[in-house]
């Protein structure tokens, strides 16, 4: 995991706008969307190849629980 801070306050005010996006229909809002995407990405004090780590893990680990009984 990355070491470099995070910038709470950028966070907080990237993710609402990531919240409030539609998911993208068009080329051009694809790119929109990706640069969002990248903008929250760094507002975590993450790189790219360390998000995607992170959300194949997790998405691994929700994997996992499916399948089990409730």
């Amino acid at each position: 995991m990355s070491t470099r801070p995070i910038d709470h306050a950028r966070l907080t005010e990237v993710s609402d706008r990531f919240r409030a996006t539609p998911p993208p229909r068009t080329p051009a809002e694809l790119i929109a969307y990706d640069r969002l995407r990248g903008e929250l990405i760094e507002a975590m004090g993450l790189t790219r190849e360390e998000f995607d780590r992170m959300a194949a893990a997790y998405a691994a680990r929700r994997g996992a629980g499916r399948g089990r009984a409730a």
